[in-house]
Parts: C-alpha cells; sequence; structure tokens
C-alpha cells in the first residue's frame, strides 16, 4: 500500500489505520502508520511527515490501484518511533517466536476550528 501526499509524492506503507485521540488540549483523529525500515528510517519519516504542504491531504493506493481518500489536514506531527514486536502469527499454528522491527508515525487532524482560524489568517 502507498501513501500519496497533497504533492503527488509517495511512500510505500505497511498499515495505516485512524483512532480518537486527545493532542494539544483537543481531541483529534490521529493516524498510526507503519513503515517498513528498509523504505524510511525514523528521521526521514520525521522530515516527511513534519512537511505540511505534504500532509494537508493523504491518499492512498492500494495494491490493485485503487486510490482511496482518507483525509485532510493531517498537519499535527506527533511521534515517529522504531519498534521490535513479535510475528502475530494465524491461530493454531505452531511456529517459533519471530520478531520483526517496524518504524511507526503518528500525526493528527486539525479541529474544525484550528482550520477556520487558519482559513482566515490566509
Amino acid at each position: 500500500m502507498k501513501i500519496i501526499f497533497a504533492d503527488n509524492s509517495e511512500i510505500e506503507v505497511k498499515t495505516i489505520f485512524g483512532s480518537p485521540c486527545r493532542v494539544q488540549n483537543a481531541d483529534r483523529d490521529m493516524l498510526t502508520i507503519e513503515v517498513d525500515p528498509t523504505v524510511a528510517n525514523t528521521e526521514g519519516l520525521r522530515t516527511v511527515f513534519m512537511d505540511k504542504s505534504k500532509t494537508s491531504r493523504i491518499r492512498t493506493q492500494d495494491e490493485l490501484g485503487q486510490i482511496s481518500e482518507v483525509g485532510e489536514d493531517y498537519t499535527i506531527y506527533i511521534s515517529s518511533t522504531n519498534e521490535r514486536r513479535e510475528v502475530v502469527h494465524a491461530p493454531g499454528s505452531i511456529n517459533p517466536p519471530e520478531w520483526e522491527e517496524i518504524n511507526i508515525v503518528k500525526i493528527a487532524q486539525l479541529t474544525y476550528m484550528e482550520k477556520l482560524v487558519e482559513s482566515l489568517m490566509k
């Protein structure tokens, strides 16, 4: 799966999912994006996802080429971390424990009021 940014640049990701969170004293939608460490390191991800001109619009493209709109104004950078986690296997399978490294980026969306204020300041 790929993320397509507002400037049409792309990055390959493993997963992307949204959830509610409280950031900067406001309830917001947060995206958690998992990226293979061979695609980008945490510093490179921080640089990309802190660029508001990129994250002002986010779309995804699946393996079949289907493009889906994720949303706009995900311009609040929260974090980028590297984690080592156990690989989950199908229930009932007998496998030795496996571990994988994954980079995780978290960004949050502007609130409606923040968008209004921003549009008035332009």
